[in-house]
């Protein structure tokens, strides 16, 4: 947009100050399809849904992510900021029957690279925050450059995920910025196919700071 108004400023401002400066989260939800919340409080569920079309393989989800951490200590290891806080996040999935106290809960913070790895897909999760989005770290053997894009989004009281569907083609949020620097060689240009939609979440929702706290992705009372 900046490119293409370019020599009309005056064009350029009105559309920022008027639309998308006061209504970038309208934008997103333009792009929402489906919250599916499915009556759960915790995100292995709502990952299990994505990955499996079943909530109910959630401890499927769980056993594998710490196969994959396991299976590549040294990377996560890097990640997640020592040997200490991997062992702490392989406890954290050591939970497979009922619900799960806070201790077992899943981060997507720490575990969005572990699951755009192990599944070969993009991880975009959504919050008011940080929204963000995960690429693999580190290709899987057979693996292609991944074309299936899940989101998630973040309900702030009830502090877990839910599935959230969206539009094709919607605006991404920024890559976690540890993948530019780390990510290894096989995946070098896996951005590339997201690039346009990265540039389109800097237009709609990147201006500026948000200016007000309601949660998009939050349910009603």
């Amino acid at each position: 947009m900046n490119e293409a108004f370019k020599s009309m400023p005056a064009v350029l401002d009105y559309v920022k100050s008027t639309w998308l400066d006061p209504y970038s989260d309208r934008f997103v939800n333009a792009f929402t399809m489906n919250i599916l919340h499915l009556g759960t409080r915790t995100t292995n569920r709502a990952v299990s849904q994505w990955i499996y079309e079943d909530e109910e393989r959630w401890p499927t989800v769980r056993e594998e992510l710490a196969m994959e951490i396991k299976t590549r200590l040294n990377i996560y290891s890097d990640i997640l900021g020592g040997h200490d806080n991997v062992r702490s996040t392989l406890i954290s999935l050591q939970h497979y029957v009922g619900s799960a106290t806070k201790d077992y809960w899943m981060s997507l913070l720490d575990m969005g690279f572990v699951i755009s790895t192990r599944y070969n897909v993009v991880v975009v999760c959504w919050s008011l925050d940080q929204p963000i989005t995960f690429l693999l770290i580190i290709a899987r053997e057979g693996n292609h450059a991944p074309d299936r894009v899940i989101t998630l989004g973040f309900l702030q009281r009830m502090e877990h995920y839910v599935v959230v569907e969206m539009k094709e083609g919607f605006p991404m949020p920024p890559i976690y910025p540890y993948w530019r620097h780390h990510h290894d060689p096989s995946v070098a240009g896996w951005s590339i196919p997201y690039h346009s939609r990265f540039e389109r979440w800097k237009v709609i929702a990147g201006v500026r700071d948000r200016q007000d706290n309601v949660d998009p992705f939050e349910l009603d009372p």
